[in-house]
């Protein structure tokens, strides 16, 4: 999932490679669908690593069973946090 929003100027992408059919939406459509996730994200520069995973896998529905993830997050102000984990 890709989402950035400069001054206004929303792009937005979703791609699923889990199960033997990959999916990418782009654009209004992945808009769309993120509107509903990133709400629930709720994940601050403070957020310890642990949670940040679980409240990611919650909000976008996704088994605890990956290989690998990552999280980064750009703030407004220009901040970033990054969260990876290898299982």
């Amino acid at each position: 999932m890709d989402f950035s929003n400069h001054h206004g100027r929303i792009q937005a992408e979703i791609e699923d490679e889990r199960g033997q059919t990959n999916s990418k939406l782009q654009g209004t459509a992945a808009l769309k669908q993120l509107e509903a996730i990133l709400p629930k994200l709720e994940v601050e520069k403070t957020t310890a690593k642990k949670d940040a995973i679980a409240r990611t896998m919650s909000a976008f529905k996704l088994a605890d069973n990956y290989r690998e993830f990552e999280l980064e997050i750009r703030f407004p102000d220009g901040d970033k946090i990054t969260f990876k984990s290898n299982k």
